[in-house]
């Protein structure tokens, strides 16, 4: 049975009464795959109208184009019915892709009333080729199916692939070939350090018989997973118990031998990370970084320090040579709470101008809890001396009162019986807790008396004088 088959009629008849046609008949035959030809034949024939007869006295046909041929027929030759005049074979070769397509020209020619040519074209069956390979993209380490797909189940193929320097083949595959990239991917890896993926090339070359029918390409992406190749990264955050103005230490006032207690705006927080990038890939850049959005950062594996810190939260990010990210949380601080010591600016003031009583007025922040079990204490004290002198007193201590509602302390009250009302002394007070110590400076004003009474006259402070007449 034919592959394909295609017939043309010819109407020859000069004179328009349908006497006679002139018919071609192609068949497809087979196909040679092979050699990429298609193998037809042919068949010409004469067909007189029913129940007519016509005779030839002289006549002659012909074929030109994938068929050739030519030949008379014998004069004073009577022809009724259908009358073979040729058939034969031919071959076809088809383009590098497979298809392929045939064109005949027929003719007829006699000395009486039945002339005329035509022709017939046909598109022959597409004969397979070389098989185009193809394969979706896959992470390394996981299985890639590499489908051939192949036009006939007889074909068989080598495969190859190629990744950078690296080659893996495989001979006699038909289908398809599945490849475990795990049993290579130690391999692969080492050949895309700084990228994320790369770009695989597929060869196969197909078979049919002993037969080279072609080498096809294709390509497909290997990964390398971000879950799996992102580097770890390790932080560890200790307080640095550095020593407060007080002399005390952080750890001296937490009683936290491991550091890992801290104290709101007196901390020193050290975070050291420890980063490992994984499948040839290298460490690109480090990035600690405080819950307050402050941040450092470093070309590889470091120390931050962040300084009088308000937050537990901190965390840590390692970026590799391939650009993905590993991150961790820190977790394991406790915060202490702490206000901030502070002394407001002190009003000095007398109830009497002209005694040596001396007046203060204090206020400021101060923690009034306790740090685990140690409770925090505050002390208030001041020094003196008289202005323009170098000699300054001892430190006298004062009390002051701790608000009950709320991280505050007052004093009011006399602070000295012996400062001589004519003269002006220079003041330093001091507030201190287990962590800080805050001064301020402050000068007295010297008394004015309102009335003074001398020998010869009475003085009105400033403005009146009654003199003795």
């Amino acid at each position: 049975m034919a592959l394909k088959s295609w017939t043309k009629d010819k109407d020859i008849d000069t004179q328009g009464g349908g006497l006679g046609t002139l018919r071609l008949i192609v068949n497809e035959d087979s196909t040679d795959i092979a050699n990429n030809r298609s193998n037809c034949s042919y068949t010409l024939q004469l067909i007189i109208k029913q129940n007519y007869t016509w005779r030839a006295s002289s006549g002659s046909w012909s074929l030109w184009g994938s068929a050739s041929n030519s030949g008379n027929i014998a004069s004073m030759t009577y022809y009724s019915g259908t009358t073979t005049l040729a058939s034969g074979s031919f071959t076809v070769g088809h383009n590098s892709d497979g298809t392929g397509s045939f064109s005949i020209g027929f003719s007829f020619d006699s000395s009486y009333r039945l002339s005329g040519s035509d022709t017939l074209s046909g598109t022959l069956t597409t004969i397979p080729r070389a098989s185009t390979p193809s394969a979706a993209n896959t992470d390394i380490g996981s299985t890639v199916r590499i489908n051939t797909n192949r036009a006939s189940g007889s074909f068989t193929h080598t495969i190859t692939v190629s990744f950078s320097n690296f080659t893996k083949t495989w001979s006699n595959v038909g289908a398809y070939v599945d490849w475990n990239t795990a049993t290579d991917e130690d391999t692969l890896y080492s050949k895309i350090p700084n990228s994320k993926n790369g770009t695989c090339t597929i060869s196969c070359t197909t078979y049919n018989g002993g037969s080279n029918l072609g080498t096809k390409t294709a390509t497909f992406k290997l990964t390398a997973n971000e879950t799996i190749n992102k580097p770890t990264i390790v932080a560890d955050a200790v307080d640095t118990n550095k020593t407060l103005a007080t002399g005390n230490t952080i750890q001296d006032i937490t009683g936290d031998s491991t550091n890992k207690t801290i104290i709101k705006y007196l901390s020193n927080v050290a975070i050291t990370t420890t980063s490992t990038p994984k499948n040839y890939a290298t460490l690109a850049s480090v990035k600690v970084q405080s819950g307050d959005g402050t941040f450092a950062t470093y070309a590889q594996d470091f120390t931050a320090t962040f300084t009088d810190v308000e937050t537990t939260s901190y965390s840590a990010s390692a970026t590799d040579s391939r650009g993905y990210t590993g991150t961790t949380d820190i977790t394991d601080l406790v915060m202490l709470p702490y206000t901030r010591l502070s002394i407001s600016p002190v009003r000095l003031y007398k109830t009497n101008q002209t005694a040596n009583d001396l007046y203060a007025e204090i206020d400021g922040n101060y923690f009034k809890g306790s740090f685990n079990n140690t409770a925090n204490v505050l002390t208030l004290s001041y020094k003196y001396k008289e202005s323009g002198t170098s000699t300054w007193s001892s430190w006298v201590s004062l009390t002051p009162t701790i608000s009950q509602s709320e991280d505050k302390y007052t004093f009011d009250g006399l602070i000295g019986t012996n400062f001589d009302y004519q003269k002006i002394y220079d003041f330093v007070f001091k507030v201190e807790d287990l962590a800080m110590v805050q001064t301020i400076e402050a000068q007295s004003v010297p008394g004015i008396p309102i009335i003074g009474i001398f020998e010869d006259f009475v003085e009105m402070w400033g403005e009146v004088f009654v003199y003795k007449d």
